[in-house]
């Protein structure tokens, strides 16, 4: 009863009070002082008392081969009486394995807890990647299906550390194998918090998709891309940001002259603008060719759906209440519209 609390734990009972007191012993009349000195004394422990040690927890949790070891958290070791060896002599489990059975290979991938600055060694890091890819039967990373592996996949794994030193697991890749052109979509692994506030990442994702689509160079294309299709190459964060893909485009490429009559969907309320109204139907006008006030009125609603049906919704699809809107000075007869729009298409081909 009095052992435990003066030595600390019950490991190091088990393993040094054999060689300090001999079977049998009994100390009613020894001095307390003295016999805490000793134990103190003790308490540095030769190269074999380590091993001793260890080798004691791999037989109270009934580990058969000394190389699984590496899954043993640290805690167990202190649990046990082993606070002693972590400090000064060893800065982690790693450091004591290695030093203690030097002729055992260990494999510290399959360390739940790494040891401090684990993740900073890209050595580590590759090697963590190797192991995945040969756990799905991939000869190399280079060569992985990584959109095989979710993130809480990598996280069991024992990659929570390797996550967290990178934005994405693209970005892992990217680093660790700049000799191939990886993809945004090329993992399932979930990006942090905040990742996609950067606008640099956004059109990195974008010139991605871009690639994807077959037109590298030539991002204006991308009007023509609808939000489902951006989605399912993974890009449902960035309609968080941007609600429509014109106000996406329009941040990622402000370099470019976007015109919001090529997009399916516009941002809520633009066509309550009586500006944005005239600056389409001025665009309308070059297209159909419209030279007096009267060649409006052959312009059907078929015709006009090429602008996109944004604006036709916001003004009930009749055809007369955009021109009131866009021209408002002009006196406009919805009577010669409803006339003249059954031969409009026709009339359109010859003019």
């Amino acid at each position: 009863m009095v052992l435990r609390p003066l030595v600390g734990s019950v490991g190091f009972s088990r393993v040094f009070l054999p060689s300090v007191f001999p079977k049998g012993f009994l100390f009613p009349h020894a001095s307390l002082r003295s016999f805490c000195k000793v134990i103190q004394r003790r308490r540095t422990w030769d190269e074999a008392e380590q091993r001793d040690f260890v080798l004691s927890v791999q037989r109270d949790l009934g580990i058969s081969n000394i190389a699984d070891l590496v899954e043993v958290p640290r805690k167990e070791f202190t649990r046990r009486g082993g606070g002693a060896l972590f400090g000064k002599r060893f800065a982690s489990t790693k450091e004591l394995l290695v030093s203690l059975f030097p002729d055992v290979s260990f494999d510290f991938t399959r360390m739940k807890q790494k040891p401090k600055g684990y993740w900073k060694d890209r050595k580590n890091q590759r090697a963590f990647l190797e192991k995945l890819a040969k756990e799905k039967n991939f000869t190399s990373p280079l060569y992985a299906d990584w959109s095989q592996f979710t993130t809480q996949y990598i996280k069991e794994s024992g990659g929570t550390g390797l996550l967290n030193e990178y934005g994405t697991f693209v970005d892992a890749l990217r680093t660790l194998y700049p000799e191939k052109q990886w993809k945004m979509n090329a993992a399932r692994a979930k990006v942090a918090n905040h990742y996609w506030n950067s606008l640099d990442r956004q059109r990195e994702f974008m010139d991605d998709v871009c690639r994807i689509q077959g037109h590298p160079s030539d991002p204006s294309q991308l009007c023509h891309l609808s939000a489902q299709k951006l989605r399912k190459l993974g890009g449902a964060s960035l309609l968080k940001i941007h609600s429509t893909m014109f106000q996406l485009l329009s941040a990622v490429y402000p370099d470019y002259h976007w015109d919001i009559s090529d997009f399916k969907r516009v941002p809520r309320g633009h066509w309550d603008s009586v500006e944005n109204v005239r600056e389409l139907m001025e665009k309308a006008k070059v297209h159909f060719r419209i030279q007096t006030d009267d060649d409006w009125y052959r312009i059907s609603l078929n015709q006009f759906r090429i602008f996109g049906k944004g604006v036709l919704d916001r003004y009930d699809y009749r055809f007369i209440n955009i021109l009131r809107i866009a021209y408002p000075e002009k006196n406009w007869l919805a009577s010669k519209i409803s006339s003249r729009a059954k031969k409009s298409s026709q009339r359109h081909l010859f003019n």
